[in-house]
Protein backbone atom coordinates (compact mmCIF):
# COMPACT_ATOMS: atom_id res chain seq x y z
CA UNK A 1 0.00 0.00 0.00
CA UNK A 2 2.80 2.46 0.85
CA UNK A 3 4.56 1.73 -2.42
CA UNK A 4 1.48 2.54 -4.53
CA UNK A 5 0.95 5.79 -2.60
CA UNK A 6 4.59 6.73 -3.17
CA UNK A 7 4.28 6.16 -6.93
CA UNK A 8 1.03 8.12 -7.07
CA UNK A 9 2.65 11.10 -5.35
CA UNK A 10 5.69 10.81 -7.59
CA UNK A 11 3.54 10.79 -10.75
CA UNK A 12 1.61 13.84 -9.53
CA UNK A 13 4.81 15.75 -8.78
CA UNK A 14 6.32 14.94 -12.18
CA UNK A 15 3.10 15.98 -13.90
CA UNK A 16 2.97 19.25 -11.97
CA UNK A 17 6.60 20.07 -12.76
CA UNK A 18 6.07 19.30 -16.45
CA UNK A 19 3.00 21.55 -16.55
CA UNK A 20 4.98 24.40 -15.02
CA UNK A 21 7.83 24.04 -17.52
CA UNK A 22 5.57 23.80 -20.58
CA UNK A 23 3.02 26.41 -19.48
CA UNK A 24 5.37 29.35 -19.11
CA UNK A 25 3.95 32.44 -20.72
CA UNK A 26 5.96 35.48 -21.76
CA UNK A 27 6.30 38.01 -18.96
CA UNK A 28 6.60 41.61 -20.20
CA UNK A 29 7.97 44.23 -17.78
CA UNK A 30 6.93 47.88 -18.13
CA UNK A 31 8.33 50.90 -16.31
CA UNK A 32 6.30 53.70 -14.71
CA UNK A 33 6.02 55.54 -18.03
CA UNK A 34 4.40 52.40 -19.49
CA UNK A 35 7.41 51.68 -21.70
CA UNK A 36 8.45 48.08 -22.29
CA UNK A 37 11.86 47.46 -20.71
CA UNK A 38 12.07 43.64 -20.78
CA UNK A 39 10.33 40.43 -21.80
CA UNK A 40 11.10 37.15 -20.05
CA UNK A 41 10.03 33.54 -20.84
CA UNK A 42 10.15 33.97 -24.61
CA UNK A 43 11.19 30.37 -25.13
CA UNK A 44 10.19 27.16 -23.41
CA UNK A 45 12.64 25.11 -21.40
CA UNK A 46 15.11 23.25 -23.58
CA UNK A 47 17.84 20.80 -22.74
CA UNK A 48 20.86 22.59 -24.20
CA UNK A 49 23.34 25.33 -23.39
CA UNK A 50 22.54 29.01 -22.96
CA UNK A 51 24.52 32.14 -23.65
CA UNK A 52 24.04 35.66 -22.28
CA UNK A 53 25.36 38.69 -24.14
CA UNK A 54 25.13 42.45 -24.16
CA UNK A 55 25.32 44.65 -27.22
CA UNK A 56 23.39 46.88 -29.59
CA UNK A 57 20.74 45.87 -32.08
CA UNK A 58 22.19 46.16 -35.57
CA UNK A 59 19.29 44.96 -37.76
CA UNK A 60 15.85 43.38 -37.45
CA UNK A 61 13.99 41.15 -39.94
CA UNK A 62 10.52 39.64 -39.53
CA UNK A 63 9.35 36.51 -41.34
CA UNK A 64 5.62 35.81 -41.87
CA UNK A 65 4.69 37.79 -38.71
CA UNK A 66 5.61 34.72 -36.66
CA UNK A 67 9.38 34.97 -36.20
CA UNK A 68 11.77 37.86 -36.07
CA UNK A 69 15.54 37.61 -36.38
CA UNK A 70 17.80 40.35 -35.11
CA UNK A 71 21.54 40.86 -35.16
CA UNK A 72 23.15 41.86 -31.88
CA UNK A 73 26.53 43.54 -32.23
CA UNK A 74 28.80 42.94 -29.24
CA UNK A 75 32.33 44.23 -28.74
CA UNK A 76 33.86 41.17 -30.36
CA UNK A 77 31.29 39.70 -32.71
CA UNK A 78 27.83 39.80 -34.19
CA UNK A 79 25.25 37.21 -33.16
CA UNK A 80 21.87 36.44 -34.70
CA UNK A 81 18.94 35.67 -32.39
CA UNK A 82 15.29 34.93 -32.97
CA UNK A 83 12.01 35.58 -31.18
CA UNK A 84 8.81 33.66 -31.91
CA UNK A 85 6.19 36.40 -32.11
CA UNK A 86 3.07 34.24 -32.00
CA UNK A 87 3.42 33.79 -28.23
CA UNK A 88 3.16 37.55 -27.61
CA UNK A 89 -0.02 39.60 -27.43
CA UNK A 90 -0.51 42.21 -30.14
CA UNK A 91 0.25 45.03 -27.69
CA UNK A 92 3.45 43.40 -26.41
CA UNK A 93 4.53 42.58 -29.97
CA UNK A 94 4.14 46.21 -31.06
CA UNK A 95 5.94 47.45 -27.96
CA UNK A 96 8.76 44.97 -28.53
CA UNK A 97 9.57 46.62 -31.85
CA UNK A 98 8.92 50.15 -30.56
CA UNK A 99 10.98 49.85 -27.35
CA UNK A 100 13.51 47.01 -27.54
CA UNK A 101 14.23 45.94 -31.11
CA UNK A 102 15.36 49.28 -32.50
CA UNK A 103 18.62 49.95 -34.28
CA UNK A 104 21.42 50.99 -31.92
CA UNK A 105 19.35 50.03 -28.86
CA UNK A 106 21.53 48.58 -26.08
CA UNK A 107 20.07 45.31 -24.80
CA UNK A 108 21.00 42.18 -22.93
CA UNK A 109 19.73 38.85 -24.19
CA UNK A 110 19.94 35.26 -23.14
CA UNK A 111 19.31 32.47 -25.62
CA UNK A 112 19.55 28.76 -26.16
CA UNK A 113 22.42 27.58 -28.35
CA UNK A 114 20.61 24.50 -29.71
CA UNK A 115 20.65 23.64 -33.37
CA UNK A 116 23.18 23.83 -36.13
CA UNK A 117 22.05 27.10 -37.71
CA UNK A 118 23.92 29.29 -35.19
CA UNK A 119 20.83 31.34 -34.32
CA UNK A 120 20.09 31.83 -30.62
CA UNK A 121 16.53 31.09 -29.48
CA UNK A 122 15.90 34.10 -27.21
CA UNK A 123 14.87 33.38 -23.61
CA UNK A 124 14.74 37.02 -22.52
CA UNK A 125 15.60 40.46 -23.82
CA UNK A 126 15.95 43.54 -21.64
CA UNK A 127 17.03 47.12 -22.05
CA UNK A 128 20.25 48.07 -20.33
CA UNK A 129 19.82 51.85 -20.52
Amino acid sequence: MNRSLFFLVLILLVGFATTLAIGQEPRPVYNRQNKLIAIYNLSGVQNCGTRTMTGTVKSVRTYDNSTTHFVLKTRRTEETAEIHLEILSNVDRANLFYSLLKRRKAVEIQGYTCGSNGILDTIYIKSIR
